[in-house]
């Protein structure tokens, strides 16, 4: 099956690109076996310009039929054999809040906060950025560009809506970077130590409720 498109294109198999592979092959149609599945997602990947992987294969496909389980893209029907389902291309947003035309989002890989919150910490690795447009097809985009950085699906637990999402964005950046959170080692700009309660208190005490 050659996919012209393929974004893993020269790239080891890694997680994410296990997870579209499955969804591409299998998602809609009938039950197929574990076994198949380590048999066909190298071979889509190879034949589509990827490298073979660098982590474990078996690992790697029982850690993304777990996460597509998690998402409700997967159930089990007997042992050994699973089902599939399309992906909701747009991530729950937990809350939105302002008002306006554009957006500044915050979102997190779920393993950060995760184990932040396994060592007591309130805060983790949280993207904050800006845009004039749809805000999940902005994250997407990011995603897109880098997702040997990215090993799972983001969670946007905040959404902002205001007219001047750049201004809003730059506010909430250099109060965060003064308190000495901004991170320099991440996949990207714009990562900062933080919760999406501060930033929305940020925005709230900034620029009114």
């Amino acid at each position: 099956m050659n996919n012209k498109g393929y974004k893993f294109r020269g790239m080891p198999l890694v997680g994410a690109a296990v997870r579209e592979i499955i969804l591409e092959l299998y998602a809609g149609k009938d039950a197929v076996s574990q076994k198949q599945i380590r048999e066909d997602v190298p071979d889509y990947h190879l034949e589509n310009g990827g490298k073979p992987p660098e982590a474990k294969l078996e690992n790697m496909i029982s850690f993304a039929v777990q996460r597509l389980r998690d998402k409700k893209c997967a159930e089990k029907v007997a042992k050994g054999y699973w089902r599939f389902f399309p992906d909701d291309p747009k991530p729950s947003v937990t809350e939105m809040i302002g008002d306006g035309s554009g957006w500044v989002y915050v979102y997190y890989f779920p393993t950060h906060r995760q184990n932040a919150v396994s060592k007591g910490k309130s805060s983790w690795e949280c993207k904050i950025g800006q845009t004039d447009g749809d805000p999940h097809q902005r994250i997407k985009d990011q995603i897109g560009k880098s997702p040997e950085s990215f090993p799972e699906e983001p969670e946007i637990p905040l959404l902002i809506k205001t007219d001047s999402p750049k201004e809003v964005e730059k506010v909430i950046h250099g109060i965060l970077t003064a308190l000495g959170k901004y991170k320099k080692k991440a996949p990207g700009n714009e990562w900062y130590i933080t919760s999406p309660d501060e930033v929305k208190n940020l925005f709230e005490k900034n620029f009114g409720k």
